[in-house]
């Protein structure tokens, strides 16, 4: 919401999903209070009508999101579900090779893993690396895709695996961890990224044992699961469909931003009043 929302429905209609898990990112209480309903995946969310679930992270396949993308065209739901590209290459992975957090570096370690195995059979795309300016470039051409969360939450699946299955290819997975209640756990395999000696075992079975190939009607379910329940207009349509309480009204929703303005405010006069007068820098003295 980059500024207020007005809007004639019941009150108990309207709906917060929260985009980020709380580790990244927590939203001002009142900010939330606004809403009648917080969809989350975290079970801690302060609210007391919190809908425990997924949140439809969106897509980017296929959506030329680049600003300097050549091709800015968007692939719609049927262009998904008739895809069937070509594939010319076996492994890719997207990286960072950013080494500030334990997390960082546990990728960086891993990448460096698959080099060593797979040598110029992994594709290694990033900024770092093989850049790409539309994600589908960097999924679709491949059997099969690592796809790395950059937090790993119950109920918490973003783009890094959506992508990979709309680009048809077989994901080694790192991140929810109960993912298996969303999506066939024939369909891909589970990695560690804090053990990369282990995750390269793992990859390089499931490609010697040809899982591209075999599980092939599994993941075009799982596929189609994705696109028609676990996107975000899917997810809004189940939502709609719960019983609504309340007459509709006219209703004004504020952005998270006047919130954080106003916390940020309360903050700055608490600091105000703790410091004597005679220590303020002048231009305090508004």
């Amino acid at each position: 919401m980059a500024g207020p929302v007005q809007a004639t429905c019941p009150p108990d209609g309207t709906f917060m999903l929260v985009g980020e898990p709380p580790e990244l990112k927590d939203y001002p209480l009142p900010f939330l209070a606004q809403f009648a309903n917080v969809v989350s995946p975290d079970t801690n969310t302060p609210h007391p009508n919190l809908i425990d679930s997924q949140t439809a992270q969106p897509w980017l396949a296929g959506i030329g999101q680049y600003v300097d993308a050549p091709n800015k065209a968007i692939m719609t739901l049927e262009d998904h579900r008739a895809a069937r590209p070509e594939k010319t290459g076996l492994l890719s992975v997207i990286a960072s090779f950013r080494n500030t957090t334990n997390g960082h570096r546990a990728r960086i370690a891993l990448v460096e893993a698959l080099k060593r195995k797979f040598g110029d059979q992994v594709a290694v795309m990033g900024r770092d690396a093989i850049p790409f300016t539309e994600k589908w470039s960097a999924v679709a051409p491949f059997k099969y895709h690592v796809a790395l969360e950059n937090s790993r939450f119950p109920n918490y699946f973003t783009e890094k695996l959506a992508d990979a299955y709309l680009g048809d290819t077989f994901p080694f997975y790192w991140g929810c961890p109960n993912v298996e209640d969303y999506f066939n756990s024939e369909g891909f395999r589970r990695i560690n990224v804090y053990d990369p000696e282990s995750a390269v075992e793992t990859i390089a079975a499931a490609i010697d044992d040809g899982l591209y190939e075999k599980t092939q009607a599994i993941r075009d379910a799982d596929r189609i699961r994705l696109m028609d329940e676990h996107n975000i207009f899917a997810l809004m349509a189940r939502l709609a469909e719960r019983p609504m309480k309340t007459a509709p009204q006219a209703l004004i929703l504020q952005p998270e931003s006047d919130f954080r303005d106003s916390e940020f405010r309360k903050l700055r006069k608490r600091l105000k009043r703790a410091v004597p007068r005679s220590l303020r820098p002048k231009r305090w003295k508004v």
